[in-house]
């Protein structure tokens, strides 16, 4: 088989080309290439180059052979005994190992190819690819397609990988069936399969993502996406950079509140053993309910939202858990229901703690960085998403009501327990965080056109409370805050299908209460129920629903279009956030202040140079407001500190109302979302 060259590579420059890589692993800060694909349909050119060597390595546990040496010992018999010796052997298979100087120049041919913008790559999970290839996306010229985002972007129900994508758009399923494997080939890992095995996987891979992308485009087209697509891939270009750059660990830390979470831990276990007269594995479902219902002699309580037959239906069936064992969090804090809640949720919560440090510190790089990556397609919606590791589930410092024990930190998370101090700025630096206040529930007005909502978004209030304030009045500053959390709930919770059993659990409220409390709400906004109603209704008719920023929501079954609500709110504001991402990216870059680090739904956390701080802080927060989508400001707060649990909140004197974000722009910025239907 005749492999790719490095020439036929640089000549793709100039022209539209898919790339595809084979690595060793995910980790593209510590593992490598083992080749690159390419397919140039103008030049006609398709094939891999192979940037490896293959050599014998040893896998699987070790074996133990007695062997006989081929003589007898006469010592102990006239007949003698046979000598005999153990020896270990090992399996091994040929495998793929990176040679560092075919690597090198591999990735400088696609870096020549990409440096162009006449040239346009395509990739499938195209980030991943750049990553391992060293290709700065958010530096190169070239134009860029993800068709994982084409795909998302049409109907974002559908699976994203190559091999479903092909079966669902092309109607082909060559991703496995192109391949002839050998024998238990199929079930090893791509860098154990031989070289012409490998090669021909990976051209066709290539092959695959440039029919997609053919065929998808017309479909941006036909459905007025393609102004939402050019934002999509200028995000990405921005989220690779947030990748490369990576959050700081602060590695004493985590060791010192590793083994406190520890230590609390096993006392927990111990007090919980205690209580039942037995040791079980508290972590099985099974094993947990038979010994803390059946062992104590405690009823299993029913589900208090089922139908008659016991089957839940409502709407927010997916969030109230009521699983089976009777075992989660929800059911063992119901009004106290069981006596042994407590102290599970509290070994719970040391657990998750201890494997937030766990999972952050083993995938570290050597300079105790760590990078994420964020998924644009990793949620229905369109909200960002995030993995290896999570970002956005870093412990905050306030915990819910149910699980507030001592041993877990209590209510508020302080020292050992505030797991954001293990993220710290690099020296030089400060951690700077600009937060949209109550961002979706702001996009709610805007969409539902509701007036106190819209008149609160216009005056930068705190909507919570402006909402509190409309619907109970001003009852002095402890029942105020008590009626805005009320108003949080209600305004997550009702708009969303909560049903009342589930709002009286939230607010501790009688069954009773609940209701009135809801119904206070609903009559003070009365565009709420009626913007519902006419999502569902729009939905029903055209069978998709569309984003402000011309993202499609596709729903088949007409009694699941109230989700297009939530879709569009919790989407929206998520467009909102991607946009302005790209704003503050280039006023960053272009002022050298620093770099965006990391996105949490509606904080952006930024890592600015120390003697640029105060200069930055009012023109992000000016950026992130994004005044000219809507004629209105998605108010922010800035808080600043050395650690993401140590960040303290700022005032700035300045009317950030008069700054002209632009002017620290390079270029001047065009909205890029330019028709909406």
């Amino acid at each position: 088989m005749e492999y790719l060259t490095l020439e036929q590579i640089r000549s793709c420059r100039g022209h539209t080309v898919v790339i595809d890589t084979e690595t060793t692993g995910l980790e593209w800060w510590n593992q490598s290439i083992i080749g690159v694909g390419i397919h140039c349909e103008e030049l006609n050119i398709s094939g891999y180059l192979p940037t490896c060597t293959y050599e014998d390595v040893e896998y699987g546990k070790p074996t133990k052979k007695k062997m006989w040496l081929g003589k007898k010992d006469y010592s102990r018999s006239s007949v003698g005994c046979r000598v005999y010796e153990y020896v270990v052997t090992h399996k091994k298979r040929p495998t793929a190992i990176p040679d560092e100087d075919l690597v090198d120049e591999a990735k400088a041919a696609v870096r020549y190819m990409a440096d162009d913008p006449n040239t346009t790559i395509i990739g499938h999970n195209l980030k991943f690819d750049a990553h391992f290839l060293d290709l700065l996306l958010y530096e190169l010229p070239c134009r860029i397609y993800d068709t994982t985002v084409l795909v998302h972007l049409y109907d974002s129900r559908l699976k994203k990988s190559l091999e479903k994508a092909e079966e669902y758009f092309l109607n082909t399923k060559s991703k496995r069936g192109y391949v002839d494997l050998g024998k238990g080939e199929g079930k090893l890992m791509p860098w154990n399969w031989s070289l012409p095995n490998l090669a021909a996987y990976c051209r066709n891979d290539c092959i695959v993502t440039y029919q997609l992308f053919e065929v998808l485009m017309p479909q941006m087209e036909k459905y007025k996406l393609k102004n939402l697509l050019s934002l999509q891939m200028k995000f990405l270009r921005v989220l690779q950079k947030m990748e490369r750059r990576g959050l700081a660990l602060n590695y004493p830390y985590m060791i010192e509140s590793k083994a406190i979470l520890e230590k609390n831990l096993a006392a927990l276990e111990q007090d919980l053993y205690d209580a039942c007269g037995q040791v079980f594995n508290w972590r099985s479902g099974p094993q947990l309910s038979k010994a803390i219902y059946e062992g104590l002699g405690i009823e299993k309580p029913e589900n208090p939202f089922a139908d008659p037959d016991g089957v839940d239906r409502s709407r927010m069936a997916h969030v109230n858990k009521y699983n089976k064992y009777r075992t989660s969090s929800f059911i063992l804090m119901e009004k106290g229901a069981h006596p042994l809640g407590g102290l599970i949720l509290e070994m719970r919560e040391c657990d998750k703690l201890i494997g937030f440090l766990d999972n952050y510190k083993e995938l570290a790089d050597d300079d105790r960085i760590v990078h994420g990556t964020f998924n644009i397609t990793g949620t229905r919606t369109g909200r960002l998403s995030s993995s290896r590791p999570n970002l956005q589930n870093i412990p905050s410092s306030h915990r819910a009501r149910e699980d507030t024990g001592v041993f877990s930190g209590g209510g508020v998370r302080e020292g050992e327990y505030n797991l954001r101090q293990a993220i710290i700025s690099k020296p030089g630096y400060s951690l700077v965080s600009i937060d949209h206040r109550q961002q979706e529930m702001r996009m709610f007005g805007i969409l539902a056109q509701e007036p106190v909502m819209m008149e609160a978004l216009k005056n930068r209030e705190d909507i919570h409370m402006r909402v509190a304030l409309s619907v109970w009045g001003d009852c002095g500053p402890e029942l105020n805050d008590l009626h805005r959390e009320w108003s949080k709930a209600i305004g997550f919770g009702l708009i969303y299908g909560m049903t009342t059993g589930s709002l009286q659990y939230k607010l501790n409220k009688t069954p009773e209460e609940a209701q009135k409390i809801a119904q206070q709400y609903w009559a003070t906004f009365p565009r709420i129920q009626p913007w519902l109603n006419e999502v569902i209704k729009k939905g029903t008719k055209q069978g998709y629903i569309r984003y402000w920023d011309g993202r499609i929501w596709r729903e088949d079954d007409n009694l699941k279009m109230y989700k297009g609500a939530n879709a569009q709110i919790q989407g929206g504001a998520a467009g909102i956030m991607s946009l302005a991402i790209v704003r503050a990216d280039r006023v960053v870059t272009t002022q050298d202040w620093g770099g965006a680090l990391s996105i949490v739904h509606d904080e952006a956390i930024f890592e600015i140079r120390d003697e640029c701080v105060e200069e930055a802080v009012p023109v992000l927060l000016r950026v992130m407001e994004v005044e000219d989508i809507f004629n209105l400001p998605f108010n922010a707060e800035a808080k600043v500190g050395k650690s993401y649990g140590t960040l303290q909140k700022i005032k700035v004197a300045a009317d950030i109302s008069a700054i002209d974000w632009k002017q620290y722009a390079e270029e001047k910025v065009v909205n890029p979302i330019l028709e909406v239907a």
